[in-house]
């Protein structure tokens, strides 16, 4: 199956910090019960450490100093112990909102190498297959457009993102 990233418009980030502190299991629970079903997400599949790659030229992981990394992984991590499950608080959604609507994928995507992803060991491991660039380049895209909407729709709404990679 593998490693999977969703997104999730949250009214209530204090009770998911409250839960957090109260043990994985709870936080997992709650996720499943009151989020999985919701509408107001967005899922890129496997594609988010490739598209951490193609915003920071780094494999995924929380940097509190670019927006384009927060946009994908988060900004206050929730702890567990397989995968990732962040927070982006409702004050850091217009930095994301503003660094996302600036990036220029198309020319991050018209340079984007299947060869540096395999190098630096970028998830998912399917960088051996050249004969795949135009697709992945699609998916790249697709993801990044669905993020950008789901950004902004966070901003609009005043609403914080939950974000779960596993």
């Amino acid at each position: 199956m593998g490693m999977c990233a969703c997104y999730y418009l949250l009214n209530k980030e204090d009770e998911l910090l409250n839960l957090s502190s109260k043990g994985e299991e709870e936080l997992l629970d709650y996720i499943e019960e009151n989020l999985s079903e919701s509408e107001d997400l967005v899922d890129i599949d496997k594609m988010w450490d490739a598209l951490h790659f193609v915003f920071t030229g780094s494999e995924c992981g929380i940097d509190l100093e670019n927006p384009l990394s927060i946009a994908v992984a988060g900004e206050i991590e929730l702890e567990i112990s397989d995968g990732l499950v962040a927070l982006v608080s409702k004050e850091k959604i217009p930095q994301v909102v503003k660094a996302l609507s600036e990036f220029d994928m198309p020319k991050a995507l018209a340079n984007f190498s299947m060869q540096k992803c395999k190098e630096a060991e970028i998830y998912p491991n399917i960088w051996d297959y050249e004969e795949e660039l135009e697709e992945i380049r699609e998916e790249l895209q697709d993801a990044y457009n669905e993020l950008l909407a789901f950004y902004q729709k966070a901003e609009e709404q005043g609403k914080s993102v939950l974000i779960t990679i596993y």
